[in-house]
C-alpha cells in the first residue's frame, strides 16, 4: 500500500475526526498511488538497462586493450566513454570526423600542453591517415622516417600542392596514404634551406610525435596529420634526433652553433651548456647522445650519457682539416666515417668514443656514401647500386638495383631499414640488408 494512502486511512479512522469518509477522495488517492508505483517500476527498469549497457561498454573497453575485436557495439560504447573522460564533445557532428582507432589499438599517452606563445596547438588524433585520403599525384620523396618496422612517413612534394607533403604507410611500404601537409616550402638540397623551408623528417617511436626541419622547425603531435611551426629556436635547424622521450636539435644561428633539447610532446626548447665549433652530425640512442665536431686542435666527438646535462670530449680518427665525420649510434656503440682525400674510412667504438677500431671495408668514395648503424656490431654503408654490410670483421655487399647516389640510410630495427637516393628512389629491406625492394609512394 502506498504510504500516503496508509496515512490518510489512519487519519480518517482516528476518532478525533468527526467528518464522514469521502469515497471519491479515497479513489483519487488510490489512483495517485498506482501512478507513483508505475513510475518507480519504470525508473528501476531503466536503471537496470543503463547498468547493463554501461557494463557492456566497460567490458568492451577493457577487452579492447587485450583483443583485436570485441562484441558488436562495444567498441563504439568504449570510444564514447573515452571521449567523455577526456572532456571531448560526444555529440554527433556533421563536420569531418577523424578515423576512429581500432578497438584493440593501443592508446598513446596524452602529451604535455605546448606553450601557446611559441606554437599553435592541435588536438592529438588517430595515428593513421584517413583511408579516403590518397597521396596526391606526382609525389616525389625527399626524406623518410620510421617509427616501427610497419610504420613509416615520407616527406616530399606533389603536383599542385603548395608546401611539403607527408605520406604515411602502416604496412611496411606496401601502400601509402596522405598524412598531412606542412605550410613550408620543401628544400631539395642543403643549399636551398632557409627560414621557411623543411628538408628532413624525424619521428619518435610512439608514432605520434614528429619533426620536419631543414631551416624552419615544424612539429606534429598527431602522427603527421597537422603541423605547427615553432619560433622559439632561433637560427637554422640543421638536424633533429630523438630517443623517444627527448628531442635534440642542432641549430646554426649565424656563426654560432647550439644544441637544443625539449621533452617529446612539448615545445619548451632549452639550449644545452656545450660549446660547439664546426659540427657535422648528431646521433641519439636511449643510452647516449653524440655529436661530431672539430676545431683547430683536432676532430672529436662530444658524448653525453645523461641526456645532455654534461659532455665528454673524445678524439676521433678524422682529420680536422677535412671534416668532423659522420656518426651514427646503436645501443652504446658509435660508428663513424672519416673522409681522407678521395676516399673515406669507417671506424667503430664500443666504449662511447674512448677508443676506435677501423673496420676493413676496402676503398670507399669520399662522397656518394651514407652510413647507418644497424646494431651494436653491425652497420650499413649505402653506395650507388649497392649496400655494404659491415661488422667488426669486414664487409659484404648486397645489390640495390636502381639506386643512384644515396642521400639517406636509416634502420628502424636490426632487420628493417630504408635507403633513399638523390632522385627520390626509395628502397626497403626486412632481412638485415641482404635484399632490397623498391618502394613506390602513390
Amino acid at each position: 500500500m502506498d504510504p500516503l494512502e496508509e496515512r490518510l486511512r489512519q487519519a480518517l479512522r482516528d476518532e478525533a475526526w468527526s467528518l464522514p469518509v469521502d469515497p471519491a477522495l479515497l479513489s483519487r488517492v488510490r489512483a495517485g498511488a498506482a501512478r507513483r508505483r508505475r513510475r518507480r517500476s519504470l525508473a528501476l527498469a531503466a536503471a537496470a538497462v543503463t547498468i547493463v549497457a554501461t557494463g557492456f561498454g566497460v567490458v568492451g573497453l577493457l577487452l579492447g586493450s587485450e583483443q583485436a575485436t570485441v562484441a558488436s557495439g562495444a567498441g563504439e560504447a568504449a570510444t564514447m566513454m573515452e571521449r567523455s573522460a577526456a572532456g571531448d564533445d560526444t555529440s554527433t557532428s556533421t563536420g569531418a570526423d577523424p578515423t576512429p582507432l581500432d578497438a584493440g589499438a593501443e592508446r598513446a599517452p596524452v602529451p604535455d600542453t605546448p606553450d601557446p606563445s611559441t606554437t599553435r596547438t592541435h588536438r592529438a588524433g588517430p595515428t593513421r591517415a584517413p583511408a579516403e585520403a590518397p597521396v596526391p599525384d606526382g609525389f616525389t620523396p625527399t626524406a623518410v622516417a620510421a617509427a616501427s618496422p610497419s610504420t613509416a612517413w615520407v616527406l616530399g612534394t606533389s603536383d599542385g600542392v603548395d608546401g611539403a607533403v607527408v605520406a604515411v604507410s602502416e604496412d611496411g611500404g606496401a601502400t601509402f596514404a596522405l598524412a598531412g601537409t606542412i605550410g613550408a616550402a620543401l628544400a631539395r638540397s642543403d643549399g636551398e634551406t632557409g627560414p621557411d623551408t623543411v628538408r628532413w623528417l624525424t619521428f619518435a617511436a610512439d608514432g605520434r610525435h614528429g619533426w620536419a626541419y631543414g631551416g624552419a622547425l615544424w612539429t606534429t603531435q598527431d602522427a603527421g596529420r597537422s603541423w605547427s611551426v615553432t619560433r622559439s629556436v632561433p637560427g637554422t635547424v640543421e638536424r633533429v634526433e630523438t630517443d623517444g622521450t627527448t628531442a635534440y636539435a642542432l641549430v646554426r644561428d649565424g656563426d654560432v652553433w647550439r644544441l637544443w633539447r625539449a621533452r617529446v610532446g612539448t615545445v619548451d626548447w632549452r639550449a644545452l651548456p656545450v660549446e660547439i665549433h664546426d659540427p657535422r652530425t648528431v646521433t641519439v640512442t636511449d643510452r647516449l647522445l653524440a655529436l661530431t665536431d672539430r676545431d683547430d686542435t683536432g676532430a672529436y666527438v662530444l658524448v653525453s650519457t645523461d641526456s645532455g646535462a654534461s659532455f665528454t670530449r673524445q678524439e676521433t680518427p678524422c682529420s680536422p682539416d677535412l671534416d668532423a665525420g659522420q656518426v651514427t649510434a646503436a645501443g652504446a656503440s658509435l660508428w663513424l666515417t672519416c673522409p681522407s682525400g678521395s676516399q673515406q674510412t669507417v671506424h667503430l667504438s664500443t666504449d662511447h668514443g674512448l677508443t676506435w677500431t677501423q673496420v676493413p671495408t676496402g676503398p670507399l668514395p669520399a662522397t656518394a656514401a651514407e652510413l647507418s648503424a644497424r646494431g651494436a656490431r653491425d652497420a650499413v654503408v649505402a653506395l650507388p647500386g649497392r649496400a655494404m654490410l659491415l661488422d667488426p670483421d669486414g664487409a659484404r655487399h648486397a645489390s640495390v638495383p636502381g639506386m643512384g647516389e644515396p642521400m639517406m640510410a636509416a634502420f628502424t630495427t636490426e632487420g628493417t631499414g630504408y635507403l633513399l637516393d638523390v632522385e627520390g628512389n626509395l628502397f626497403r629491406t626486412t632481412d638485415e640488408g641482404s635484399t632490397w625492394s623498391r618502394v613506390t609512394v602513390d
